[in-house]
């Protein structure tokens, strides 16, 4: 399915459509390799954006403007979930006010016994 977005109603008002924000890519686990591992295989693997190996660090891949890497960053064992948190939070907060998805298309797909209304163009 494609991904859609709606007005969004901010204080009572409606305001346009925001158009969609990039999506985050992650990797959650429990253990992992080590972190030069990691590294290793990041240049292939563009849309990964953060990661958890819950038992060993969390990291952050920076990239420039045309996906290469940067730098990736990462936690110590002992702050790993912390860490982790940080980097949603702050990622989060980059992305700003995301858009509103049309939860209506996703209804029209998954239910037969009813349709959302839409407003009238």
């Amino acid at each position: 399915m494609a991904r859609s977005s709606r007005k969004i109603i901010s204080a009572g008002q409606p305001t346009q459509a925001r158009g969609l924000t990039r999506i985050i890519g992650g990797i959650l686990a429990v253990n992992s390799a080590r972190i030069d591992t990691i590294k290793r295989h990041m240049p292939d693997n563009r849309h990964i954006d953060i990661g958890c190996a819950i038992t060993k660090f969390s990291f952050i891949v920076c990239r420039n403007e045309d996906s290469s890497i940067s730098k990736l960053e990462h936690s110590s064992q002992k702050e790993t979930i912390l860490a982790f948190f940080y980097i949603i939070l702050d990622l989060l907060y980059q992305c700003g006010t995301v858009a509103a998805i049309d939860i209506r298309d996703y209804a029209d797909v998954t239910l037969e016994s009813l349709k959302l209304a839409r407003e009238k163009s």
